[in-house]
């Protein structure tokens, strides 16, 4: 058996040379730095669970709160110390699904965790009916 290998022609060869280099006057920079934490969803057959982490958040910097159909959640990180204290956001959107109960979300913030809890509407729920065989 004899192994052929081909090699395109333009490999190496700058195609766009200014690509890289075309959105470097465009950056949006928010005047407060932002970071993303880590975020965990969970279902089970009650509810949807969201668990994102947020170390160093007090529960006075935190806003979380249900409009029609998404969640949001806001807050501001404050790291160092005296005069060298700088500010990180974050905020995040999540769209809540049809089942659930938006009244009844319940949110908890602890060891740096903050854990959202969504309940599931009665009527979605999984039910188990026994049919009745004749």
């Amino acid at each position: 058996m004899k192994l052929t290998t081909y090699q395109r022609p333009l490999l190496g060869f700058p195609v766009f040379p200014d690509f890289d280099n075309l959105f470097d006057g465009l950056r949006l920079e928010s005047p407060v730095p932002s970071w993303t934490p880590e975020t965990r969803i969970h279902q089970d057959k009650d509810s949807y669970r969201l668990e994102t982490d947020l170390p160093g958040v007090r529960k006075e910097d935190l806003k979380v709160n249900v409009e029609s159909d998404t969640l949001h959640i806001s807050t501001v990180r404050k790291i160092g110390t005296g005069e060298n204290v700088s500010e990180l956001s974050y905020e995040r959107h999540f769209r809540i699904p049809q089942d659930v109960e938006s009244e009844k979300v319940a949110a908890e913030l602890q060891d740096g965790v903050l854990s959202i809890t969504l309940p599931k509407k009665e009527e979605s729920k999984p039910r188990n009916l026994e049919i009745a065989v004749k």
